[in-house]
């Protein structure tokens, strides 16, 4: 295309005319579905076309290229390659005008080199950023299985990118494909005949390029929770008549919950009904990765510290439809607000103009990206019939630790409101019940108020992270009152 936008190149192959005399562009076969009206109108268009492909080329800084495949079909007259096989989406067939190409490594190198050449040529000052389609093929003209074709392809592609930006340094290699289909991925970005993607497979690539979520996926600790005090945390409520057991995953937060709930028990008289038993499940870094699966109709932890954990406290080793369970997570967001991004960048509703915008989509996006196994894990109760429901995390308050970073707090506002309304939406659309923060615990902007916050640890340190005992007692009133009127038996 660039050689034909500056006119070094004048393809033998110029229209696919049909018998209503409508015409189709060989190297767009499909950019009208019904073709154009007739030759003049194609070529009008075509004209306009490599006019912004020549003008795209004096102002572009960046040119960002993704290598698909390496099968093709070509013209013998002139060795063009064609983005169809004539006579699928417009053409014949005719064997004496075309063959089948499957390009290799160097034929695909010297190609590469020849547009890179050509474009800076025309901007010198031009840099590339390579990525290869993780997308399969879903069939070959080779003679060969479909499986081994794609992997020829995608390896011939990739040793090129790479070959390349080895080579030069105005170019790069964004590792798309490996993100989406190597091994440690287990397809889980592909739809069940692996031959296409999920929608949320073309946001995996997009985020890795955010520093909120460059968080490590593989806590390699113990306890990750005496590195990083401020984890979030998943509290697990399990109601087996005539106890409930409350648990969570950070030490810290369970000592703070365990007194909130004992005070609560005794001013409201909750005590007297039920024996309220806490303990740690494990950190909330290892919501990062997938932490549970079902076998036999019950959900297993996969991160052995959560299953050890729920064993010692209950003396079971899984998670059964046998119980009421209560889950106070997905609604604490200090994963995505934290490190250095939003310092740097707003989500594009507020007025930063000092800040990279950051728009409503991508925001989604980063949300959707940390919260997935938190509703994977949901989603498996639902699939066993559990009986559960989801408490929300106290408020994120104003002299948190992300507030104490330099992020402006109206930016914490904003992305730790829209992340809790992505989840309590999802919560809404999949039927799960959910309990939300108590009434008159939260400023305008969605903070706990200072009154619902826990000044100091039980060893006398500052916490800037907590709710107190008299939120904990609004809260526990409002899981007695749920539980009165949706599970009577306990």
């Amino acid at each position: 295309m660039l050689a034909r936008a500056n006119g070094s190149l004048q393809p033998v192959e110029t229209a696919y005319v049909d018998e209503n005399g409508r015409a189709r562009d060989p190297f767009r076969p499909a950019i009208e579905p019904d073709g154009f009206a007739d030759i003049d109108e194609l070529e009008a268009d075509r004209r306009y076309l490599l006019s912004q492909v020549a003008s795209m080329l004096d102002q572009t800084d960046l040119f960002v290229f993704t290598l698909g495949l390496t099968e093709a079909w070509e013209s013998i007259e002139d060795g063009v390659a064609l983005p169809t096989c004539p006579g699928t989406v417009g053409g014949t067939f005719d064997t004496d005008k075309y063959r089948f190409k499957n390009f290799d490594y160097e034929e695909t190198l010297q190609d590469m080199n020849a547009f890179i050449a050509l474009a800076r040529e025309k901007n010198p000052q031009m840099k590339f950023l390579l990525t290869v389609s993780p997308v399969p093929l879903t069939a070959t003209a080779t003679d060969q299985h479909v499986l081994p074709a794609t992997l020829y392809s995608k390896s011939v592609l990739r040793a090129v990118a790479g070959a390349l930006s080895q080579k030069h340094d105005f170019v790069d290699y964004f590792p798309s494909y490996e993100l989406i289909a190597s091994h440690p991925m287990r397809a889980m970005y592909y739809i069940p005949n692996l031959r296409k993607l999920q929608p949320r497979a073309s946001r995996r690539p997009w985020m890795c390029s955010f520093p909120p979520l460059a968080i490590s996926r593989a806590v390699t600790s113990k306890n990750p929770v005496r590195r990083h005090p401020s984890r979030p945390t998943m509290t697990t409520f399990s109601v087996k008549k005539p106890f409930c057991r409350l648990s969570a995953n950070e030490p810290l937060y369970l000592r703070k919950l365990s007194y909130c709930c004992n005070q609560a028990g005794y001013e409201s008289g909750l005590e007297k009904k039920t024996d309220v038993h806490v303990f740690a499940l494990g950190s909330g870094a290892y919501e990062t990765n997938p932490f549970s699966e079902i076998r036999d109709s019950r959900i297993f932890f996969t991160e052995p510290l959560y299953s050890e954990r729920l064993e010692t406290a209950t003396s079971e080793v899984s998670i059964d439809d046998t119980h009421v369970w209560g889950l106070v997570t997905g609604t604490h967001n200090n994963r995505i607000l934290r490190g250095e991004f939003w310092k740097e960048a707003t989500p594009a509703c507020l007025d930063h103009p000092d800040l990279r915008p950051v728009s409503r989509a991508v925001v989604d996006a980063i949300i959707d990206d940390d919260q997935r196994y938190i509703k994977a894990f949901l989603a498996q109760l639902k699939q066993i019939k559990a009986k559960f429901f989801v408490i929300s995390c106290p408020p994120v308050r104003r002299n948190s630790v992300i507030a104490g970073s330099g992020i402006p707090l109206d930016i914490i506002s904003a992305i730790d409101s829209r992340a809790r309304q992505c989840f309590t939406n999802w919560l809404s659309e999949q039927g799960i019940p959910f309990i939300a923060p108590p009434e008159g615990t939260m400023d305008d902007q969605g903070f706990l108020l200072k009154e619902y916050s826990l000044e100091k640890t039980f060893t006398g340190k500052r916490d800037p992270h907590h709710a107190n005992a008299d939120y904990g007692t609004l809260m526990y009133k409002q899981i007695q009152d749920f539980l009165a009127q949706n599970h009577p038996e306990i």
